[in-house]
């Protein structure tokens, strides 16, 4: 009998371990997916008005319609030059796309003072992680 409740005991935590891995993957790729379209839209932006936006309500894929992002999102520019996303995911991850680098990265847990060589010059890389 006891036997019995530690092999039950065993199985209920290594479930709950499993369900918390797979929530957290499927907030991660939200994220990473969030910016992406993030991405498509600077991109279609930078053809429409010749310039990146910093501003989520500027995002548009065809010129017309806002793009609709994830809260949280935050967007640096800096003109024609570059621009860069934030995403938190709801694992507690921040991710980051930008203008040199057209994959979402997850960013240190230990914010870095500096950005990753990956990064593009001249854009601003916050301090700390941006608030949400």
């Amino acid at each position: 009998m006891v036997a019995a409740i530690a092999v039950s005991m065993v199985l209920l935590l290594a479930g709950t371990f499993t369900y918390a891995t797979f929530t957290n993957r499927a907030n991660d790729t939200a994220a990473k997916a969030n910016l992406t379209s993030v991405a498509l839209a600077e991109a279609a932006t930078m053809n429409f008005t010749g310039s990146y936006t910093a501003t989520t309500s500027s995002l548009t894929l065809d010129g017309r319609k806002t793009l609709t992002v994830d809260a949280g999102t935050k967007l640096y520019a800096n003109g024609t030059g570059c621009f860069a996303a934030f995403s938190p995911s709801q694992s507690g991850t921040w991710f980051v796309i930008s203008s040199v680098n057209g994959n979402p990265s997850p960013v240190p847990e230990l914010w870095p003072a500096s950005p990753p060589v990956n990064y593009p010059t001249g854009c601003t890389w916050p301090a700390a992680a941006p608030a949400t």
